[in-house]
């Protein structure tokens, strides 16, 4: 039987050095890979190996590039919840509109004398 050259599934060179997948690599690259083909992201076409195998490899540069998603197409947990830097509070918008005013009054009263 003719062995399979190695190769990286996800550039699909078979050049360079290669790591094997593990479970874990796997199993992480198929959550990706759910998450690009749904919001039609770059790598949406990488085809996964079901199970682990020798030959089905990738590059460390490849799997980087591949992983990366910005923080708006992870998943998270709580995405019902508002994040708090974006609530605005209405102190915080009366100290802003005080500072102002404040100034100004105290430069009408020093000026008069």
């Amino acid at each position: 039987m003719a062995s399979v050259n190695k190769f990286c599934v996800i550039c699909k060179s078979a050049k360079g050095k290669f790591n094997v997948f593990t479970d874990a690599t796997l199993t992480k690259c198929k959550e990706i890979l759910d998450i690009r083909k749904a919001k039609k992201l770059k790598f949406a076409d990488v085809i996964l190996p079901t199970i682990v195998t020798d030959f089905h490899c990738y590059h460390l540069q490849c799997y980087k590039n591949f992983t990366a998603l910005m923080s708006k197409y992870r998943e998270s947990t709580s995405t019902s919840q508002p994040s708090p830097c974006t609530l605005q509070t209405p102190e915080t918008s009366e100290s802003v509109s005080e500072a102002p005013s404040e100034s100004t009054t105290s430069k009408s009263v020093a000026q008069p004398s």
